[in-house]
């Protein structure tokens, strides 16, 4: 099983849907952002005495397809800008996952991801993060993508600051809704 974790916005948690997920899933991180984020989050929590317990391989190169490592599950933290690579990674994966917020600014550059992810022919699936329940924004970006017949992963991953400021440390035992995304992903993939 190979994921993406990709949208062509930066802010949009795609580093800590990885890693979360991978924790979850379990699998490895394939960390193709060449700012490698993902890699010096594994660093920074090894310097704090712990790790993510994952493993982490940094592989930003528009040929990943070639060089992914071995492993049952992988899920790969795209980069934002580097569209190539992006691209590269969507094309393997067997299902992309988009994680993002309620904006509109975020929403704009979704629809833009599900657009590259349909042209790669990659089926891909939202991920609701940051997400303050009972708005209106929240409702509405619901029934935006539900109009437009986007498969949204039912797992919410809350607005927390414990997320917020979660680089570089251990992995602290709270899930924060990212097993329950890890288990419909599972189903979701199993399905098709």
């Amino acid at each position: 099983m190979i994921l993406a974790v990709s949208n062509l916005k930066g802010g949009t948690g795609k580093t800590t849907t990885a890693v979360y997920l991978a924790r979850f899933l379990p699998a490895m991180v394939v960390d193709a952002d060449p700012q490698g984020s993902a890699l010096g989050w594994s660093a920074a929590a090894a310097e704090e005495g712990g790790d993510l317990g994952i493993d982490v391989v940094h592989l930003p190169d528009p040929k990943l397809a070639e060089r992914l490592p071995k492993a049952d599950r992988l899920v790969i933290d795209c980069s934002p800008r580097d569209h190539r690579i992006t691209d590269a990674a969507i094309a393997v994966a067997d299902l992309v996952v988009i994680p993002t917020a309620t904006t509109a600014a975020d929403m704009d550059r979704t629809w833009a991801t599900l657009d590259v992810a349909a042209q790669l022919g990659t089926p891909a699936a939202v991920l609701l993060v940051k997400v303050r329940a009972g708005t209106r924004s929240l409702a509405a970006t619901v029934e935006a993508l539900a109009d437009e017949h986007v498969t949204v992963l039912e797992a919410r991953i809350p607005q927390r600051e414990a997320l917020a400021v979660a680089w570089g440390r251990p992995l602290p035992p709270e899930p924060y809704g990212y097993d329950l995304a890890a288990a419909q992903i599972k189903e979701l993939l199993h399905a098709r």
